[in-house]
């Protein structure tokens, strides 16, 4: 059978990728050609699509990634780099996936060569395809998530007792968990958002309008919805939720004014928003994507674990195109986090 294979976005179509995607085990919202649309009028984002197709144009694998350059002209030497959420869609039907795999990561290489790295943050095993992967010049680093069962509540209940208390505690004080449902109530999120990320995260931030256009489609009942909780009239936490239809709710940004509003915990009340959300609306699962590397120290894993959920290792593959820029683009980050700061992440981008 002879393959072809499309790297141009603007030819791809949108009709096959979804066809593709859609009865898939390891599909993502990430993954799918509504979401890209939130990158495509982005200056900071270029959307990168690569598929396969056999003799009659049927799509047989897939890969989205996102060329993330939002940095100035001179840290972007140092940090432009491209990401894959969730991995490869590849039809299980097909009996050559090595090869179709081969062929996806080659035409990605050649498409994302001038970035520092590409990197794959796997939501399944993909352990089977290590050593595609590795002839592609990618190599496996562990990374830790967890995983929530919304589907049995009993497994939800499993969150600590001490959570649990906070959480009634913010209820009865007269916090609300709910969608936002006007741009008001989003850009006073947006705010808090965006002090979160220059005061401690120290990583780039989409701007308002990527946000804004996140916001508009979940209105609309598309990609998901934003999180959050009212605290006498303002808003103190929120949250990014892409949902994946029929199968989880991801915790994509997320913030709370936790020092401003400390009898109310912020933070642990639009978590627990977060799980019911999916409970509510019968989603099986709550992902938090991330909880960082084994053996290493990390708060924001402390934190997470006390939710419940199950810890998963489906680690991340990387390819680094340009090691002096990627070493000294991961020594400015660890410095500034780490020395400079004194901060550890709550959020991911």
């Amino acid at each position: 059978m002879q393959y072809k294979v499309i790297d141009d976005i603007r030819q791809a179509d949108r009709v096959r990728w979804n066809e593709l995607i859609e009865n898939h085990p390891s599909k993502t919202i990430f993954q799918s050609p509504d979401f890209s649309d939130l990158y495509r009028d982005d200056d900071y984002y270029t959307p990168v699509f690569i598929g396969v197709t056999d003799d009659s144009g049927k799509y047989l694998a897939m890969i989205f990634a996102i060329m993330m350059n939002e940095y100035s002209r001179l840290k972007r030497s140092f940090a432009l780099r491209t990401v894959v959420y969730g991995g490869p869609i590849i039809d299980h039907g097909s009996n050559d996936q090595e090869i179709i795999l081969g062929l996806l990561l080659e035409a990605l290489v050649m498409k994302a060569n001038s970035s520092v790295y590409i990197e794959f943050r796997n939501f399944t095993d993909l352990s089977c395809f290590k050593g595609i992967f590795a002839n592609y010049g990618f190599r496996f680093r562990e990374h830790l998530n967890l995983i929530v069962n919304t589907h049995d509540f009993k497994e939800v209940q499993s969150i600590s007792k001490s959570k649990l208390r906070q959480v009634r505690k913010s209820l009865d004080a007269g916090a609300e968990i709910r969608q936002a449902g006007s741009i008001e109530e989003f850009e006073e999120f947006y705010t808090l958002l965006k002090n979160l990320y220059r005061k401690k995260v120290r990583k780039p931030l989409p701007s308002i309008e990527f946000f804004r256009n996140f916001f508009d489609e979940s209105q609309k009942g598309r990609l998901g919805v934003i999180l959050v909780v009212k605290y006498n009239g303002r808003v103190v936490a929120g949250m990014v939720c892409p949902v994946t239809p029929g199968k989880a709710v991801h915790e994509w940004y997320v913030c709370g004014a936790d020092q401003d509003y400390k009898e109310i915990y912020p933070s642990v009340l639009i978590t627990w928003g977060g799980i019911h959300y999916a409970i509510d609306h019968h989603l099986p699962m709550f992902d938090f994507m991330g909880a960082g590397e084994p053996g290493q120290e990390y708060g924001v894993r402390d934190f997470k674990t006390r939710f419940g959920g199950e810890q998963v290792n489906y680690g991340r593959f990387i390819r680094v195109n340009r090691r002096l820029s990627y070493f000294i683009g991961r020594l400015g980050f660890y410095i500034l986090t780490h020395i400079v700061f004194h901060s550890r992440p709550t959020s991911r981008s």
